[in-house]
């Protein structure tokens, strides 16, 4: 009896280690898989972009198996080390090793912030919610402000916001993107698209006479935020899956076709450019690969701890960035964990190289 016992556990032992093992190499395959998705134009094939957003998950399963195999000191543990060596550069987008490091004095050039403001549709009002962000970005000497989202509001018309600003003296008010400066601006443009809150503004700065091209962007939503809030009241109806992916996947194209219209920007630009924004994506996108291609992210080269910028989904994601091409280098990047909106500022200061 105890043999037959015995020889149970085992048999249940050796096909659960088979199971994990066969979880393993198909984990590897699964993070193969995400490694390409970004590669992928989502307008041609629009499958891959969900196996972009799985990322997060896999990488999740892979860093847990990876632990117990070298608890249990197996060889296979290689193989889910490789799966996160493959996607390192995505890891690497959403979580630094803490940098302690910050100059002492103000040794860079021009500090940038990008926020998306949410309408400033916060809690204590309009009126609060656009003088705390007003006070927040006079508090951390904001050179160039990028605010995406923004709009007047019943107790406060666009003179009365702009005001609230006047420490920075320029500004461009276009669609639902704002642009705040201390320095001049030049020449700027406006790409609408089509729903009066996405858009992307490209505009000319003379910072201390070196022209800067600046790209305040705010790429088409996700759309899911409309659908969960359906299901939110009338839960008994159940999620819409299918229009939800069909929507998902069709405004992924949309963003892919922006990112692309702005890259062409991009790489007319001869001088120093810089993105700024909420790209409603995540770095294992299409969108974050085709923008970022040629530039640096902040992030990766001063940012500390987890990227996340976006409240919701548990803030797990990464949507809103600052990249910057040649002729910049960036001294501090940071990502305050301040309730001004539902996505919370990024924050860079540059310096001319």
């Amino acid at each position: 009896m105890h043999k037959s016992e015995s020889m149970g556990k085992k048999a249940t032992f050796y096909l659960l280690n088979n199971l994990l093992i066969a979880a393993t190499v198909g984990f590897l395959l699964l993070a193969a898989a995400c490694w390409y998705a970004p590669r992928v134009d989502p307008c041609i094939r629009p499958g891959w972009v969900v196996v972009g957003l799985a990322m997060p998950v896999v990488m999740a399963f892979n860093l847990g198996l990876l632990v117990y195999w070298l608890i249990r000191r197996r060889w296979i543990a290689f193989v889910p080390l490789l799966a996160l060596l493959l996607n390192m550069s995505y890891v690497a987008s959403v979580f630094q090793l803490p940098n302690p490091w910050h100059p002492a004095e103000r040794d860079y050039d021009f500090t940038v912030v990008t926020l998306n403001v949410h309408g400033f549709r916060q809690e204590l009002g309009f009126r609060s919610s656009v003088e705390q962000t007003a006070r927040f970005m006079r508090e951390h000497k904001a050179d160039v402000v990028c605010l995406q989202e923004f709009r007047e509001g019943r107790s406060m018309p666009l003179d009365s916001i702009v005001a609230a600003f006047d420490f920075l003296p320029h500004h461009r008010l276009e669609g639902g993107l704002a642009l705040f400066s201390r320095y001049p601006i030049g020449e700027c443009t406006y790409f609408d698209y089509g729903d009066g809150v996405n858009g992307a503004m490209v505009a000319d700065l003379d910072i201390d006479g070196r022209p800067v091209r600046l790209l305040n962007v705010h790429l088409q939503t996700t759309g899911m935020a409309p659908l969960m809030r359906i299901y939110h009241k009338e839960p008994g109806m159940g999620v819409p899956w299918r229009q939800a992916r069909g929507t998902l996947l069709a405004n992924a194209c949309k963003r892919a076709e922006q990112a692309r219209q702005l890259r062409r920007i991009i790489d007319a630009t001869d001088g120093p450019t810089v993105v700024a924004g909420d790209l409603n994506d995540m770095p294992s996108s299409y969108t974050y690969r085709t923008l970022r291609d040629g530039l640096r992210d902040g992030f990766r080269q001063r940012g500390s701890g987890f990227g996340s910028t976006f409240r919701g989904m548990k803030g797990l994601l990464r949507l809103d960035y600052i990249f910057f091409g040649k002729g910049l280098i960036c001294q501090v990047y940071e990502i305050p964990d301040v309730r001004l909106s539902d996505h919370r500022p990024v924050i860079a200061e540059l310096e001319f190289n």
